[in-house]
Protein backbone atom coordinates (compact mmCIF):
# COMPACT_ATOMS: atom_id res chain seq x y z
CA UNK A 1 0.00 0.00 0.00
CA UNK A 2 2.83 2.41 0.75
CA UNK A 3 4.32 1.37 -2.79
CA UNK A 4 2.08 2.88 -4.30
CA UNK A 5 3.51 6.82 -4.30
CA UNK A 6 6.35 5.13 -5.83
CA UNK A 7 4.72 3.66 -8.71
CA UNK A 8 2.92 6.12 -9.57
CA UNK A 9 5.84 8.53 -9.35
CA UNK A 10 7.99 6.12 -11.86
CA UNK A 11 4.97 5.54 -14.34
CA UNK A 12 3.80 9.28 -15.00
CA UNK A 13 7.37 11.20 -14.37
CA UNK A 14 10.01 8.63 -15.81
CA UNK A 15 8.07 6.59 -18.44
CA UNK A 16 7.07 9.71 -20.63
CA UNK A 17 10.77 10.33 -20.78
CA UNK A 18 11.45 6.64 -21.87
CA UNK A 19 9.41 6.20 -25.02
CA UNK A 20 10.49 10.12 -26.17
CA UNK A 21 13.69 9.02 -25.65
CA UNK A 22 13.00 5.91 -28.34
CA UNK A 23 10.87 7.83 -30.68
CA UNK A 24 13.44 10.95 -30.98
CA UNK A 25 16.94 8.71 -31.07
CA UNK A 26 18.60 10.76 -33.72
CA UNK A 27 21.87 9.95 -32.36
CA UNK A 28 23.47 6.44 -32.63
CA UNK A 29 23.66 4.09 -29.46
CA UNK A 30 25.58 5.54 -26.58
CA UNK A 31 27.59 3.23 -24.91
CA UNK A 32 29.84 4.33 -22.30
CA UNK A 33 32.64 2.60 -19.71
CA UNK A 34 34.45 4.10 -17.06
CA UNK A 35 36.38 4.01 -13.60
CA UNK A 36 36.52 5.90 -10.26
CA UNK A 37 36.72 6.25 -7.08
CA UNK A 38 34.99 6.61 -4.24
CA UNK A 39 33.89 6.39 -0.18
CA UNK A 40 31.43 4.57 1.51
CA UNK A 41 30.38 5.01 4.76
CA UNK A 42 29.52 1.35 6.84
CA UNK A 43 28.26 2.67 10.44
CA UNK A 44 28.92 5.98 11.60
CA UNK A 45 33.13 5.58 12.68
CA UNK A 46 33.81 3.43 9.51
CA UNK A 47 34.33 4.48 6.08
CA UNK A 48 35.51 2.58 3.36
CA UNK A 49 37.35 3.34 0.43
CA UNK A 50 37.57 1.66 -3.48
CA UNK A 51 36.98 1.95 -6.89
CA UNK A 52 35.29 0.06 -9.66
CA UNK A 53 34.33 -0.35 -13.21
CA UNK A 54 30.85 0.52 -15.00
CA UNK A 55 29.54 -0.72 -18.55
CA UNK A 56 26.53 0.75 -19.54
CA UNK A 57 23.93 1.78 -22.83
CA UNK A 58 21.56 4.25 -23.26
CA UNK A 59 20.91 7.90 -23.41
CA UNK A 60 17.81 9.76 -21.49
CA UNK A 61 17.06 6.56 -19.25
CA UNK A 62 20.34 4.39 -19.25
CA UNK A 63 21.20 0.98 -18.18
CA UNK A 64 24.29 -0.22 -16.34
CA UNK A 65 26.53 -3.27 -14.42
CA UNK A 66 29.35 -2.17 -12.22
CA UNK A 67 31.72 -3.74 -9.69
CA UNK A 68 33.35 -1.95 -7.22
CA UNK A 69 35.76 -3.06 -4.37
CA UNK A 70 35.78 -1.00 -0.82
CA UNK A 71 38.11 -1.89 2.33
CA UNK A 72 38.62 0.02 5.25
CA UNK A 73 40.62 0.46 8.51
CA UNK A 74 38.75 -1.98 10.54
CA UNK A 75 39.84 -5.13 7.79
CA UNK A 76 36.68 -5.02 6.54
CA UNK A 77 36.49 -5.39 2.29
CA UNK A 78 33.25 -5.09 -0.16
CA UNK A 79 32.70 -6.51 -3.24
CA UNK A 80 29.74 -4.82 -4.89
CA UNK A 81 28.14 -5.86 -7.99
CA UNK A 82 25.40 -3.39 -9.15
CA UNK A 83 22.78 -3.30 -11.64
CA UNK A 84 21.88 0.28 -12.73
CA UNK A 85 19.07 1.78 -14.29
CA UNK A 86 19.88 5.94 -14.52
CA UNK A 87 17.74 8.73 -15.63
CA UNK A 88 18.81 11.69 -17.10
CA UNK A 89 17.03 14.86 -15.88
CA UNK A 90 17.75 16.81 -18.88
CA UNK A 91 15.65 15.08 -21.01
CA UNK A 92 15.12 11.94 -23.36
CA UNK A 93 18.12 12.13 -26.00
CA UNK A 94 20.14 13.51 -23.17
CA UNK A 95 23.52 11.80 -22.21
CA UNK A 96 25.04 14.33 -20.39
CA UNK A 97 24.12 16.58 -17.18
CA UNK A 98 22.46 15.53 -13.88
CA UNK A 99 21.26 12.49 -13.41
CA UNK A 100 19.45 10.20 -10.62
CA UNK A 101 20.24 6.55 -10.87
CA UNK A 102 18.84 3.38 -8.94
CA UNK A 103 21.23 0.89 -8.42
CA UNK A 104 21.14 -2.73 -6.65
CA UNK A 105 22.67 -6.14 -6.53
CA UNK A 106 24.85 -8.67 -4.05
CA UNK A 107 27.38 -7.19 -1.81
CA UNK A 108 29.93 -9.57 -0.99
CA UNK A 109 31.68 -8.78 2.30
CA UNK A 110 34.30 -10.33 4.59
CA UNK A 111 35.53 -8.94 8.26
CA UNK A 112 38.62 -10.44 8.26
CA UNK A 113 40.73 -7.87 6.45
CA UNK A 114 41.52 -10.84 3.67
CA UNK A 115 39.08 -11.09 0.36
CA UNK A 116 38.18 -14.80 -0.36
CA UNK A 117 35.40 -16.47 -2.08
CA UNK A 118 33.27 -17.83 -0.90
CA UNK A 119 32.58 -15.03 1.77
CA UNK A 120 31.42 -15.80 5.20
CA UNK A 121 28.95 -12.54 4.70
CA UNK A 122 27.01 -11.43 1.92
CA UNK A 123 23.65 -9.35 1.47
CA UNK A 124 21.78 -7.62 -1.08
CA UNK A 125 22.66 -3.77 -1.52
CA UNK A 126 20.13 -0.99 -2.52
CA UNK A 127 20.79 2.80 -3.12
CA UNK A 128 19.81 6.11 -4.65
CA UNK A 129 22.61 8.09 -6.46
CA UNK A 130 22.19 11.29 -7.66
CA UNK A 131 25.14 13.27 -9.82
CA UNK A 132 26.11 15.04 -12.64
CA UNK A 133 28.02 14.09 -16.15
CA UNK A 134 30.76 16.90 -17.57
CA UNK A 135 30.62 15.89 -21.16
CA UNK A 136 33.78 16.86 -23.00
CA UNK A 137 34.71 16.31 -26.79
CA UNK A 138 31.04 14.78 -27.22
CA UNK A 139 32.83 11.89 -25.84
CA UNK A 140 35.19 12.55 -22.48
CA UNK A 141 33.13 12.58 -19.35
CA UNK A 142 33.97 13.11 -15.26
CA UNK A 143 31.19 12.37 -12.84
CA UNK A 144 30.77 13.65 -9.79
CA UNK A 145 28.01 11.46 -7.16
CA UNK A 146 26.74 11.22 -3.91
CA UNK A 147 24.60 8.27 -2.84
CA UNK A 148 22.71 6.87 0.15
CA UNK A 149 21.13 3.16 1.01
CA UNK A 150 21.46 -0.05 2.21
CA UNK A 151 23.90 -1.86 3.82
CA UNK A 152 26.21 1.36 3.29
CA UNK A 153 24.85 4.64 4.62
CA UNK A 154 26.01 7.33 2.80
CA UNK A 155 28.91 7.68 0.16
CA UNK A 156 30.30 9.85 -2.68
CA UNK A 157 32.59 9.29 -5.69
CA UNK A 158 34.00 11.02 -8.87
CA UNK A 159 34.68 8.92 -12.13
CA UNK A 160 35.53 9.03 -15.51
CA UNK A 161 35.46 7.32 -18.52
CA UNK A 162 34.51 7.26 -22.21
CA UNK A 163 31.66 6.98 -24.65
CA UNK A 164 31.15 5.33 -27.93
Amino acid sequence: MKYRYFVILIIFIFLPNVLSAQADREKSDDFFISAGGGTLMYGFDSIAYGGGLMFGYGSGMAMALSTSFYVNAENLSILEFNFILRFYLTGAGSYKGPFLQFMGGPSIINRSGNFSLPSLTGTINAGLCGGWRFLFNDRWFIEPSVRGGYPFIVGAGISSGVRF
